[in-house]
């Protein structure tokens, strides 16, 4: 059974009243059992308050116990301590009438089940049936390679959580450290992956739209940073995409003067007095790429999981830099049907980009993990005159995961 050592009943601790919502202070530790009913914490200004399962996502007590809300059916809910993490998560729980409790978790799947062994007495002979075997097997991936252990494991906190931590070090796909209900995955998954999808050119000044494609590959990186729960993610995307773009004549009509200074946002920027140009004018303008660029999206990606499939949603931002130009831009000033100025230069735009990036996804779960990205990057920060918007779908897959 997990312990507090010390004379006061008060240890540094936290609450976290979501994922992302912690307070530190100090949490009243009373017994094991009533540590899974309720929560007395303390703030820093020394106010106590008592917290019910249903009101928080979770408590710790410094470094050795973590409890986390878990609903053992629609009615009952539970603090239950995060007794270890890994390919699985285990928890467990005391009641009033010091029974220990334990369920076994799948991060992936979303599977929660009861871990448990049965008594009978049998013509005077005691007989112990341990359906928790079967559980412990069906989540583990390789259980086959562990069934001699399993046999021989016996339903209590440290004969389950040295089980589950050898399991991993030996089988599973990462590695990493625990410490009392933690295990920290090392190193991120990694994913090849390629997409499309169309961008959208808009000139600062003008009402049309260009639509064009682009494509890319590249790798994604992927790493939880959510206290074990296998929902929060930092996702990292390093690509190589290629794009084409071909505006099309944009166009807006201007009333000049002489002291008007004519500027069509690409190559066109003087005044109209140079060209005794005065009254109404009409400007076309015309841009040309053809460049590929380095693209790293970073987002913060929330799961959503279920038995077989997982959604996500992200939230984060896009950076892009052009690594060759190969453009032009064409411009001109029409007036009465006469062009008065023509120009056509080469490329001169930023070669930076940054952009807000939002998006959802689907992840199918098996041996390989496939998964579909759909992203959207609207042009909402400062790109110069030229501005892209970026809608892409990228599809992918964590090999062996």
């Amino acid at each position: 059974m997990p312990t507090i050592v010390g004379q006061s009943l008060y240890k540094d601790g936290f609450l976290l009243r979501s994922p992302f919502d912690t307070i530190h202070g100090q949490v009243k530790y009373l017994s094991y059992n009533k540590a899974s009913q309720s929560c007395t914490f303390i703030t820093p200004s020394g106010k106590e308050k008592h917290y019910l399962p249903n009101e928080l996502f979770g408590y710790g007590i410094g470094t050795e116990l973590l409890f986390i809300t878990k609903n053992i059916t629609e009615e009952k809910v539970r603090f239950m301590e995060v007794v270890y993490q890994g390919t699985v998560i285990l928890y467990a729980f005391r009641d009033i009438n010091q029974r220990d409790y334990f369920y076994l978790e799948h991060p992936k799947s979303g599977a929660f089940e009861l871990l448990q062994q049965k008594t009978l007495r049998r013509q005077g002979k005691t007989i112990t049936l341990k359906p928790f075997k079967e559980v412990i097997a069906s989540m583990l991936p390789k259980s086959e390679l562990v069934m001699d252990e399993i046999e021989q494991l016996s339903l209590k906190h440290n004969a389950l959580s040295n089980f589950l931590q050898s399991y991993d070090e030996r089988y599973a796909q990462f590695q990493g450290r625990a410490f009392q209900g933690f295990k920290k995955r090392w190193p991120p998954k990694i994913a090849p992956i390629a997409g499309a999808g169309i961008s959208v050119l808009t000139i600062n000044g003008y009402d049309q739209r260009a639509t064009n494609h682009y494509f890319e590959a590249g790798i994604k990186f992927q790493k939880e940073v959510s206290r074990g729960t296998g929902r929060l993610f930092i996702d990292l995307d390093f690509l190589l995409r290629y794009e084409d773009i071909k505006s099309g004549i944009f166009h807006k009509e201007e009333f000049t003067t002489a002291e008007t200074v004519l500027n069509n946002g690409l190559n066109i920027n003087t005044l109209a007095a140079n060209f005794n140009i005065s009254g109404p004018v009409l400007y076309e303008s015309e841009v040309m790429l053809e460049r590929y660029n380095l693209v790293a999206p970073i987002n913060l990606k929330y799961f959503f999981p279920a038995k077989n499939r997982v959604f996500s949603l992200n939230l984060g931002l896009t950076n892009q830099y052009v690594l060759s130009k190969n453009g032009s831009y064409y411009g001109r000033v029409s007036q009465n049907n006469t062009i008065r100025i023509e120009e056509f230069t080469t490329e001169n735009s930023y070669r930076f980009r940054t952009g807000i990036n939002i998006g959802i996804g689907l992840y199918l779960l098996g041996k390989n993990t496939w998964f579909m990205d759909v992203q959207h990057s609207p042009a909402w920060l400062d790109q110069g005159n030229l501005n892209f918007a970026y809608t892409g779908l990228r599809l992918g897959a964590f090999i062996g995961n």
